[in-house]
């Protein structure tokens, strides 16, 4: 479908008008918790926007999608803005996300992935978020490596892409923009030799 769904605070008018009955309010980073997806449920996101959700701590934990134990999704053509601790956390048990076509911009963290199955692809474009662009902890992952291709990381507060990896489950990655981060394009705790991360400039 190509008809935008809002999901937001309550307090953001330009979406349904001002629904909550105070005047003019436009929302703020943190209103709401987010979009909870859990325990093998799936959700399709297909030209969505979220925004003003992600209330909580930990940028692996909370945002404003957060898929949790053996959750699946799929996020295309969508916006994830303004969520206080991140726009999309996968975390862990075998949960997966296929992203493509999306934005993930002024959040916490951009996308943060823990011991799950994580593919960003197709001009996707995570920049100007307050901590990290992408984060991914697969340090007790025994499934599929990560997979980032033909997407941006620029412009995020930290680290463009910010890597607890071991030899097993190194990412994949080509064709990516990774540029004008505020701390390091690419941070890890691990020695990335052997890795498959080819066509990709680092800033």
């Amino acid at each position: 479908s190509t008809n935008e769904v809002t999901l937001t605070s309550y307090a953001y008018d330009r979406a349904g008008g001002d629904t909550n009955g105070d005047g003019s309010s436009s929302g703020s980073p943190g209103d709401w918790y987010g979009i909870v997806i859990l325990d093998s449920g799936t959700g399709d996101f297909d030209h969505a926007i979220v925004r003003y959700g992600g209330y909580g701590e930990g940028i692996s934990s909370y945002g404003g999608l957060q898929l949790q134990n053996y959750a699946e999704a799929t996020i295309d053509h969508s916006l994830f803005t303004d969520n206080e601790v991140g726009g999309v956390a996968v975390n862990g048990n075998a949960t997966t996300a296929t992203i493509q076509h999306s934005e993930f911009s002024y959040n916490g963290a951009g996308i943060s992935s823990v011991n799950s199955t994580l593919t960003i692809e197709n001009n996707t474009n995570v920049h100007d978020n307050s901590e990290d662009g992408l984060f991914i902890n697969e340090s007790d992952w025994t499934g599929a490596a990560p997979s980032i291709t033909h997407s941006s990381f620029e412009d995020n507060g930290r680290y463009g892409v910010n890597l607890w990896v071991d030899s097993s489950t190194l990412p994949v990655g080509h064709y990516n923009n990774i540029d004008g981060n505020g701390s390091l394009q690419l941070n890890t705790l691990e020695n990335l030799t052997g890795s498959d991360g080819t066509d990709n400039y680092w800033g």
